[in-house]
């Protein structure tokens, strides 16, 4: 039985070496155009965490109640008077 090292090591095909530069390359590549697509994605998360976690949510029912309550103390506060000011 072959061992496996021998065998990723020896040239395939037309025995065409591949440069340990040209590899590093193509790696750089992948790694760019993986980033290139997930670093965005991940920055508008992290930007916008707090509506994932609930916290957007929260605020707009405070604010939701601040103006269910203004709105009710202002219709109980009944009919306002203006003074006549032509004299």
């Amino acid at each position: 039985m072959a061992d496996s090292n021998n065998i990723l090591n020896q040239p395939f095909g037309l025995n065409i070496k591949v440069p340990t530069r040209t590899m590093q390359q193509g790696k750089d590549t992948v790694n760019h155009a993986i980033g290139g697509v997930l670093e965005p994605l991940f920055n508008f998360i992290s930007e916008n965490q707090n509506v994932f976690t609930g916290e957007v949510f929260e605020q707009i029912e405070k604010y939701n109640l601040m103006s269910y309550n203004t709105g009710v103390v202002l219709r109980k506060a009944g009919e306002q008077h203006k003074f006549d000011i032509k004299g």
